[in-house]
C-alpha cells in the first residue's frame, strides 16, 4: 500500500497491457497495440468459458488502435501468409484466425497519459456474449402506465404512442415513443477455479480491456 505500487482486487476484471505493465501510469510511448495483446484477451475469455457472438468475440477499438494493430509485424505476416483473407464488411474486420470481429468506433474511452506529454491511453474492449444485457420493464404497456388519451402499440419492445386527433377533421395527430428498462453487466462469480480449472477469480469475466498508448 505505498505510492506508485499497483493495487488490484482479488476479483478484479482482466486488464491487459503491453510489456506486462502493472498500471496505466506505467505505460510507455512504445507500448502499442499488438496482435499478441488480442490473442491474450481471447485466451482469457476462452479460459473463463465465455461464449462467442455468432462464432467470434467482438472487439471495439478506435481508429488509432486499429492503425497500430495493422502496423504490427505479426499481424501483417499472418495475413500475408493467407492471402489477405481478412475483409472489411459492414464496417467490421473479421479475422477467423484471431477469433475476433473488430468494430471501429469513436466511442472508445481515451485519456491523457499522466506523465507522457501528448500521449493518450487507448482502451480496446474484447467482449463475449452477454457482456451487457438489456432488460425491459414487463409492465411497459400496462393500463396504469400507458397514456389514457392515446393509442399505444408495442413494436420491438418500444411503446409507440399515437395521440388522439385535436382538430375537428381528426387529421392532426402526434406520434411519439417511450421505453422503460435498463442495462446491466452480469457477474460470473460462480465460475471460478473450483468449478472451471482454467477460470480466474474475476467477478466480471465477459469482457477484457486492453490498455495501450
Amino acid at each position: 500500500g505505498t505510492a506508485l505500487n499497483a493495487v488490484a482486487s482479488a476479483v478484479a476484471p482482466s486488464i491487459l497491457r503491453p510489456s506486462g505493465r502493472a498500471t496505466s501510469a506505467a505505460l510507455q510511448a512504445t507500448d502499442l497495440l499488438t496482435m499478441a495483446n488480442v490473442l491474450d484477451a481471447v485466451a482469457q475469455l476462452r479460459n473463463n468459458n465465455v461464449p462467442t457472438v455468432d462464432g467470434a468475440y467482438i472487439g471495439y477499438l478506435d481508429p488509432t488502435s486499429s492503425r497500430e494493430m495493422f502496423a504490427d509485424p505479426d499481424f501483417k505476416q499472418l495475413f500475408q501468409g493467407v492471402g489477405m483473407q481478412a475483409s472489411f464488411a459492414m464496417g467490421e474486420l473479421y479475422s477467423p484466425f484471431l477469433g475476433v470481429r473488430f468494430v471501429p468506433t469513436t466511442e472508445a474511452f481515451i485519456q491523457a497519459h499522466p506523465s507522457i506529454s501528448g500521449a493518450k491511453i487507448h482502451r480496446p474492449i474484447i467482449c463475449g456474449q452477454g457482456a451487457l444485457i438489456e432488460g425491459d420493464f414487463a409492465g411497459m404497456g400496462a393500463e396504469d402506465v400507458r397514456p389514457s388519451n392515446a393509442e399505444m402499440s408495442m413494436v420491438d419492445g418500444i411503446a409507440m404512442v399515437t395521440r388522439e386527433p385535436l382538430d375537428r377533421l381528426a387529421q392532426i395527430i402526434a406520434q411519439s415513443w417511450y421505453w422503460i428498462g435498463g442495462f446491466t453487466c452480469p457477474s460470473d462469480v460462480t465460475a471460478n477455479p473450483t468449478t472451471i480449472a482454467t477460470a480466474t477469480n474475476a467477478a466480471y469475466k465477459r469482457a477484457v480491456v486492453i490498455e495501450h498508448v
